[in-house]
């Protein structure tokens, strides 16, 4: 296991205002403390309780357990999550009523989960996007959305919320002809008025099940809206967008940004956060956005990074109270090529070895599928 240091190349614009909120400009030694990143979370957490009231910082969840002592339990969870997705696309495709039980059952062991192992659904969803032959962009929209209610310390209730809008943002879109979904380039107005009409459609379909609660139809109504009356379905501005309705509308962009889509590549995860950020003010809340990117971190669970030697690596988890450095696992020699190890040398891609620590300097976040790597699963082997 090596623990990664964000190094040279210095990131360019808002990454470097990321950099100096992590305190990442100075040399600090292992032992320094707190996290400046987890001090700033901290003091913007009540600037978002000022405005929001109670809803934010009501629970302290903490670091959550590491990913190999919580893999097992989650594994069932993601699966869950996973299959409740799945038949919810298939009913609307066949016209058949849309079963909201089994969805706020998997939001609801999805929030558990994310309250006690944050890491290991993280984890889980990151494989799973990456090698899944098609991913749900539903599943990663709902747990980064239930993750960002857990790092503003929502309660369990609002997980749970959050985690059905991220399920159920698109599930109009089922019902949209595939050549517009999977158009390869700029779509012409017509069709993209009617790749718009995707929130109002999923809305008429909720409309028709039962028990969906209020704040998901909100939040999945509002998470196209933006501040400045740019988004839609209503051009809605500044206050009239709710808290959830901003929270879902920076991770929906986000998972979007960093997926692989027809009509572009996807953007490393750092590049992704570096854009939120320079949007934020004008699209999206400026505050949230902030505890988005800190909540993350520069380089989140699951995403691949090239180290300044040549070596690509994988991020497997988060040194405990910092989320400026990242565990890695090397999977690359410096050529790209296959990782080569003297005989009798223990595999340095273990992230179960806890005693292969070795620090190196990343040098820049990479996108899903770059140089054709696929992200293992390397916690799958029992422990």
């Amino acid at each position: 296991m090596r623990e990664g240091e964000q190094g040279a190349p210095q990131p360019r614009g808002a990454l470097s205002q990321v950099r100096r909120w992590f305190g990442l400009g100075r040399r600090t030694r292992a032992d320094d403390a707190p996290d400046t990143g987890i001090l700033r979370h901290q003091h913007a957490l009540q600037v978002l309780r000022d405005a929001w009231g109670n809803a934010i910082g009501a629970c302290d969840y903490g670091e959550g357990a590491p990913i190999r002592e919580s893999i097992a339990l989650a594994r069932p969870v993601h699966a869950r999550l996973v299959a409740a997705a799945d038949t919810a696309i298939r009913q609307v495709r066949q016209g058949t009523a849309l079963g909201f039980e089994p969805l706020a059952e998997a939001a609801d062991a999805l929030a558990a989960s994310l309250a006690s192992a944050p890491d290991a659904m993280r984890w889980l969803e990151a494989v799973h996007a990456d090698n899944a032959p098609a991913p749900h962009h539903a599943t990663g929209v709902a747990v980064r959305l239930a993750d960002f209610g857990r790092a503003l310390g929502m309660e369990h209730a609002a997980l749970r919320e959050l985690a059905l809008i991220g399920l159920l943002a698109d599930v109009g879109k089922a019902l949209l002809p595939r050549e517009v979904l999977e158009h390869p380039g700029v779509l012409k107005p017509s069709d993209y008025a009617l790749m718009k009409q995707h929130v109002t459609i999923g809305l008429d379909i909720l409309s028709r099940a039962s028990a969906v609660p209020e704040a998901v139809i909100r939040g999945i109504a509002e998470h196209h809206e933006r501040l400045d009356g740019s988004g839609y379905p209503r051009g809605l501005r500044g206050k009239a967008i709710g808290l959830y309705g901003r929270m879902a509308a920076i991770v929906d962009t986000f998972c979007a940004l960093t997926a692989a889509r027809a009509y572009a590549n996807p953007l490393p995860a750092d590049d992704a956060l570096s854009a939120l950020h320079e949007w934020s003010g004008s699209l999206f809340c400026r505050d949230l956005v902030e505890q988005f990117i800190l909540a993350n971190g520069t380089f989140p669970v699951g995403t691949m990074v090239e180290l300044q030697t040549g070596e690509i690596g994988a991020v497997v988890g988060r040194r405990p109270g910092s989320r400026s450095q990242p565990k890695l696992v090397v999977i690359t020699g410096a050529d790209k090529g296959p990782l080569r190890r003297r005989p009798g040398e223990p595999a340095p891609h273990d992230p179960q070895q806890p005693g292969q620590h070795t620090q190196v300097r990343i040098a820049r976040g990479l996108p899903a599928g770059a140089f054709g790597m696929r992200l293992k699963d390397y916690y799958a082997t029992p422990m």
